[in-house]
């Protein structure tokens, strides 16, 4: 079980504290709703969460595997839903820079679509994970 404390602050933003591991971030609306637009909004975290999931669940099957997972990294692109605020897109692109056999790419790939916070979005958010193996993120 995990508990945060969420806070509400004036122009549309919020601190959240961990409880268990006392981290804390910030978030605030984006200028177009009337924040400041300085914090990553709470949809903004969802992208985030994803893309962290993505690569953490990839990360212990590669471990499981004996695959150093060290150096990849994920691009999550958020897409507008038709609602204020909503999200109608997620796509997820991940890199890793080193060659690894067919097979093994495809147990990460598989492991990547099972990370909890892909299964627990709702189905209306468009999902989209492509994966760059042997390729470096170039921003």
């Amino acid at each position: 079980m995990s508990k945060f404390i969420v806070e509400y602050q004036d122009g549309f933003a919020t601190d959240i504290e961990s409880v268990d591991h006392h981290a804390k971030i910030s978030t605030d609306a984006p200028k177009e709703h009337g924040g400041k637009g300085v914090n990553f909004s709470p949809t903004d975290l969802v992208g985030g969460a994803l893309g962290a999931c993505i690569l953490t669940i990839m990360g212990m099957y590669a471990k499981k595997m004996g695959v150093d997972f060290r150096g990849a990294k994920a691009e999550v692109t958020k897409n507008q839903g038709s609602t204020v605020g909503g999200i109608g897109e997620l796509i997820v692109h991940v890199y890793y820079p080193h060659i690894l056999e067919g097979a093994i790419c495809e147990k990460l790939e598989k492991a990547a679509t099972h990370c909890p916070v892909h299964q627990i979005l709702d189905p209306k958010v468009k999902q989209q994970i492509v994966f760059h193996w042997g390729e470096d993120f170039k921003s």
